[in-house]
């Protein structure tokens, strides 16, 4: 026979014409009570792995000066290799091969076993499901609302709605990988010799320690990430020389089909609005602005003789940012008393992992003074 038995089922799976003669063997197959149960389980999966995830689009009014000054709008265009396109149900035939591996089957379709593989778009979420190759792999699944999760080496991530995150048992032993599909707002912990990468889409993006988004959903035309703090590198996966190193504020958008890296700067921070529903973390970000907003202070006499204080604030939150900042200022004299305690108000926005310096003439001498406080008192939640 010129095609396989696996070869038809992807073309009646992708609706490709059959001839005369495969029609027949596949009736052949499909009428024995053997084959029915295992041809159905196929069948289901790989309706599956077509489901569209839900699209969400948050663009909203809200500029990037919610957070800093606007940069320039400039966009830089990397060509890659052309694509070379592959027939649809070649791709089909593919996924049925990895089903025939995974049920242990051959030449025939009788042998039935139980072990799916996570390939094939049906995930257990939260449990470890096995490949084809038997290897256990940790998968993480999001339905109709955001889910957190913790990684072992303490790495952060939120999963948007119908988004799914896996890695193996050996993350974090030689190096920190990750799949995705869908999209994922991640606040990476530092460790310059396990970098940190991801997989998704064809495309990798590898880091060290840092927070981003990153939208990879199948059925999306493009990939999209954009980096709230530190440094990324991001790349198409079979073209690694042809790369895009990302900064706060910039953003890749990779186009599958042309396979076109497009590098710009962004001016809002709708992308991550998502990460504002349904999550128990933002709610008590927001709630508690003095305790994720961290500040280190020093205080000295300047040239007039006077006390100033100077101090960074660093916003330790995963993902609120706050702005008009309220420090409240107390000074001690060497009296033993206290004098009126003074309220400045920084107005400046302050996204998570940024920090921001400040310093402050308190205008009293600085030798009548023996003690400064400088406390976090409240802060405007950005939206």
């Amino acid at each position: 026979m010129a095609n396989t038995i696996w070869q038809i089922l992807a073309k009646y799976l992708t609706n490709e014409p059959l001839t005369d003669q495969e029609k027949v063997a596949y009736k052949t197959r499909e009428r024995n009570p053997e084959h029915q149960e295992t041809l159905k389980d196929i069948q289901t999966i790989w309706e599956l792995s077509e489901t569209s995830s839900e699209e969400i689009d948050w663009e909203t009014d809200n500029q990037w000066n919610t957070f800093q000054s606007k940069l320039q709008n400039e966009t830089k265009v990397i060509e890659l290799r052309p694509w070379y396109k592959q027939y649809y149900w070649q791709t089909a035939a593919a996924i049925v091969l990895i089903l025939a591996v995974g049920y242990g089957l051959k030449d025939s379709l009788s042998t039935k076993s139980t072990a799916i593989s996570s390939t094939t778009g049906y995930v257990n979420t939260n449990k470890s499901v096995q490949t084809a190759n038997q290897i256990d792999v940790q998968t993480y699944q999001s339905t109709d609302s955001v889910k957190e999760i913790r990684l072992p080496d303490g790495s952060q991530i939120w999963l948007n709605k119908y988004s799914t995150i896996s890695y193996k048992p050996d993350f974090g032993k030689s190096d920190r990988r990750v799949t995705l599909s869908g999209e994922g707002f991640f606040v990476i912990e530092k460790d310059k010799t396990k970098p940190f990468i991801i997989q998704a889409g064809g495309t990798e993006t590898k880091v060290l320690g840092t927070s981003f988004d990153l939208k990879a959903y199948t059925n999306d035309k493009t990939i999209e990430l954009t980096v709230v703090t530190g440094k990324v590198e991001f790349s198409e996966t079979k073209n690694n020389s042809k790369k895009a190193i990302l900064l706060p504020k910039q953003k890749a958008t990779f186009k599958k089909q042309e396979r076109i890296l497009n590098q710009s700067t962004v001016a809002s921070m709708s992308f991550l609005q998502w990460t504002e529903s349904n999550n128990a973390t933002y709610l008590h970000e927001i709630r508690s602005p003095k305790q994720f907003i961290v500040n280190t202070f020093s205080w000295k006499k300047n040239g007039l003789n006077q006390t100033v204080v100077e101090g960074t604030l660093t916003n330790r939150a995963s993902i609120a940012s706050y702005k008009d900042i309220e420090l409240i200022y107390r000074i001690y004299t060497k009296k033993g008393t206290e004098k009126p305690t003074k309220v400045i108000t920084i107005p400046k926005h302050l996204i998570p992992g940024q920090s921001i310096n400040y310093k402050y003439n308190l205008g009293n001498m600085f030798g009548t003074t023996a003690r400064v406080t400088v406390d976090v008192k409240n802060a405007v939640i950005v939206h």
